[in-house]
């Protein structure tokens, strides 16, 4: 089965959250890191600070697997592959937006990004924190 469009995806969306086309939204592919044959889509409505809800979308069957109502004060990445290269400081680094439950992130509502070099692989998640490793997300905090 191909990989749905992001386009696809934001408007799957928007016809179950019941939002209107004059809404703005922004879209990204985000690779599960533990089932790698998987993919889904990360869908925010509204403008920046402002948005006000967020929606996942299968990667490939396009259902709306998950969706939540935001307080939109903090943009729901706030940082972009550009900014997790820098902060990775990895030479020849390429970013992808992952998620997979462990102490970076419990929600798939909230990705973080996969830094890769040739020799080496971080984490870094949406305040800019740089991972070694993926911690599993256990008792303790």
């Amino acid at each position: 089965m191909a990989a749905i469009s992001l386009d696809n995806a934001i408007e799957r969306a928007r016809l179950r959250l019941g939002l209107g086309s004059m809404i703005p939204a922004q879209a990204w592919r985000v690779q599960r890191i533990d089932y790698p044959d998987k993919t889904y889509c990360l869908i925010v409505f509204g403008d920046g600070h402002s948005a006000k809800h967020v929606a996942t979308v299968d990667g490939e069957s396009g259902e709306v697997t998950m969706s939540a109502e935001i307080e939109g004060t903090e943009p729901q990445l706030s940082v972009d592959a550009d900014q997790a290269l820098k902060k990775a400081g990895l030479k020849k680094g390429q970013a992808e937006l992952v998620w997979r439950p462990c102490r970076i992130s419990l929600s798939p509502l909230q990705p973080f990004w996969q830094v890769r070099s040739e020799t080496q692989t971080v984490y870094v998640d949406q305040q800019g924190v740089v991972w070694k490793s993926l911690e599993p997300a256990g008792p303790g905090g």
